[in-house]
């Protein structure tokens, strides 16, 4: 019995001394010069929107449409995580009405090293983003080229708007703005939806070539 105790204390302590050891060895990864393309979620998004230049149509509940302007640029950027230096390239798409200057949504997709040296890649959308913090922001994260829910993510398999029904949407509510206060995402439409400043919904309707 006195045998197996001990062995039985020698192996926890080998455990233990392997597991600190473990815990103890640094990263080892080297991503210096490494470049993080973003091709891949594009291709998540409508090919419209990757256009230099685009026409999306809009409409509200009485049927009331609006045509947006999009613009898609592509630039690549100089970041570092840890003191390791590498790029990363981001696209962007704006939606401007050219009957309201004021008006924007802004579309962003990226990737980026996290202190693990894991790629996190992003696309997130901004309505409104520089009236003063009044807007709503919707985003989805990406592994492996794919769409993910998390669980802090508000997503409907599929929803109504203005008669219309859409799939597989995220969908950005800043309860605590006065306007603009929700905006939708997916992968079919891009943009699916957005409230105006009378919190009145404008959903999807075509892309114009």
């Amino acid at each position: 019995m006195k045998n197996y105790n001990i062995l039985s204390i020698l192996f926890f302590a080998c455990l233990t001394i392997i597991s600190c050891k473990k815990d103890k060895e640094p990263i080892t990864t080297d991503i210096s010069g490494t470049h993080i393309s973003v091709d891949d979620i594009k291709n998540y998004l409508p090919t419209h929107l990757l256009q230099k230049n685009a026409s999306v149509v809009y409409k509200n509940s009485t049927g009331e449409e609006i045509v947006l302007q999009t613009t898609f640029t592509e630039r690549t950027f100089n970041a570092e995580e840890q003191g390791k230096p590498y790029t990363y390239t981001q696209f962007f798409v704006r939606f401007s009405d050219t009957k309201n200057p004021n008006f924007s949504i802004e579309l962003y997709g990226y990737g980026l090293y996290t202190s693990k040296f894991d790629v996190q890649k992003s696309i997130r959308a901004y309505l409104m983003p520089l009236n003063n913090g009044i807007g709503s922001i919707v985003s989805s994260e990406f592994k492996n080229g794919k769409a993910l829910v998390r669980d802090i993510d508000t997503f409907m398999e599929s929803v109504d708007g203005n008669g219309a029904v859409f799939n597989d949407v995220y969908i950005g509510k800043a309860n605590d703005a006065l306007a603009y206060s929700e905006i939708w995402l997916n992968s079919n439409e891009g943009i699916t939806a957005f409230s105006d400043k009378n919190e009145n919904l404008w959903t999807f309707v075509k892309f114009i070539n």
